[in-house]
Formats: C-alpha cells, structure tokens, sequence
C-alpha cells in the first residue's frame, strides 16, 4: 500500500476524434480516483499537431513523467476476432503468427500497422482479439510523448480500454455485448462462453446508428442462433442511441456511468472532459 492509502497510480492517454485526453488516477482498494485530469484539441495536423496537443494537456494537468497508456479511437485502428487451432508458446512466435493472418483479413500491409492483441483458450482452440492501430499515428504518440519526458507502457484502442474496466463483475457471465458509442461511430464487441465473439466498429453521424445497430445485432444473432445473452453493457450514447439499444439488445441494458468505475478528488475540474474519454483513459491504465 502506497502513500495516503493509494497502492497503484496510473497516468493515460485517451485519443479522440478531434482532442486528447490526459488523466492521473490513484487506486485505493478497489476504486479508482481522479487525481488530475485535462483535454485539449488538436489544432494541427500531424506529429507537430500532436505534440502541441500533448504537451498543453499535460501541462493543464500537471503531469510531468510516468509511463504512459495509450487508448485509441477505434476510427484509428482495424479490430477483428479470430480463431486459432493453436498458437506458439513464444510471444513473439504468437504475435507473428497473428500479425500475418490479421493482415490478411484487415487487408493491411505489417509495414502499416502495429499490432494489439489479447488471446484466450476456448475449446478446440485459441480465440485472439486483435487491434492494428495505423503505425504512424501510433508513431507520431510515442515520439511526442519522449520529447515531453514521458515513456510508452502499451497501445490499445477504446473497446478492449472498457471492457477492462467491466472485469470482475462479467466473469462469470456466458453471453453478454458490449456496445460502445464513441464521437463519430459506435462499437459492438460480443462475449461468448468468456470470451470474445464478434466485433463490429461502424461510422455513424452524430444522432444517427438505430439502423446500424439493429443490422449488427441481427447479423450477429443470425450467425448465432444459439447464443445467450445475459446483459448488453453500454458506454455513452445520447438517449436516442440508448434507446436504440434497448429495442435491439433482447436483453437487460447496464449503462455504464463514470461514477460507476472513477470517483474525482476535491481538487479535479473535469466537468468539461467527455466521461467517454476518462472512461477510455482509465481502462487503458488498468487492461488486464
């Protein structure tokens, strides 16, 4: 256990469409507290744009160094479930392996990408979850975070940052969906037998999605008729949105508040930073 009772502080970046996100958060037991926060747009294009973007966030929070987690809109990368029969022991025998076949079916090139994943055993096999955000916007962070003194700790983009947050509580859940509606599209991530199942990421106009939505609930019970579903949890959302989601989940729907995962401190001003991008920061800092 740290100083003042925290025993775990984590520092993390949330990129949107349009804006950053910068965040300090402290863990006493199992809640997490805002310690510092600030959003900032990005004015300019480029790595220039994106290191004055970062070093103004930074520096209207207050934070000077740390290891830094990176959380992606989904909009920057390509994600995809696949299904292995079997896969190397070695990480990076795996990681190739998986790198090969995701480039073939995102239809992307190595030299374009880098590469996430998460892989899991189920039976007859390993099911990955695996995310190729563009290489050179995940170069252009890295570089700009280095100049302002900070190091990388990992990649991800904003699905799997908020599915981590929903652990432990979906465990022990057989079938569950988790839709996530970000500042220009929505994402659909499927969880089968606890594990990932299907995963759809679709551009939607600001307002817009019910008829997205609805497609990508049948397409996903129509290539699973068997499939349960327990809960559908949902990040963001206007409440047409959410009310779209109601009609198509066929199950109870959770809204996940930012009170629900992150307290704020005395001392934080965030009323102005998007729940959706402090909710992306923290589950980035706490991916299992």
């Amino acid at each position: 256990m740290g100083i003042l009772g925290f025993n775990k502080t984590i520092i993390s970046l949330s990129v949107g469409a349009s804006s950053v996100t910068v965040m300090e958060a402290a863990q006493a037991g199992s809640a997490w507290e805002l310690r510092r926060a600030s959003s900032a747009a990005m004015q300019l294009s480029g790595p220039e744009g994106v290191r004055a973007a970062l070093g103004r966030a930074f520096a209207s929070a207050g934070i000077r160094k740390g290891k830094v987690s990176i959380s992606f809109n989904d909009r920057i990368s390509r994600a995809l479930v696949m299904e292995f029969k079997e896969l190397p022991e070695d990480r990076a025998e795996a990681g190739a392996i998986v790198a090969g076949r995701a480039c073939k079916e995102l239809y992307m090139r190595p030299e374009e990408m880098r590469l996430t994943y998460q892989a899991a055993p189920v039976e007859g096999g390993i099911k990955v979850f695996a995310a190729a955000v563009r290489k050179d916007a995940a170069e252009a962070y890295e570089a700009a975070l280095h100049a302002l003194g900070f190091n990388l700790r990992r990649i991800t983009i904003h699905t799997l940052s908020l599915l981590a947050l929903l652990y432990p509580r979906i465990a022990d859940e057989r079938g569950l969906a988790v839709v996530c509606r970000l500042d220009d599209a929505f994402t659909a991530l499927f969880y089968r037998d606890g594990v990932w199942d299907f995963y759809r990421c679709k551009a939607v106009p600001p307002g817009g999605g019910a008829a997205e939505l609805a497609a990508t609930f049948a397409f996903y019970r129509g290539r699973n008729p068997g499939a349960s579903m327990g809960r559908v949890y949902l990040f963001g959302g206007d409440p047409a949105f959410n009310e779209a989601v109601s009609a198509v989940a066929g199950a109870p729907v959770m809204p996940m508040a930012q009170e629900v995962f992150l307290r704020h401190s005395g001392q934080v001003q965030a009323g102005d930073i998007s729940p959706m991008a402090l909710l992306s920061a923290l589950g980035a800092g706490v991916e299992r």
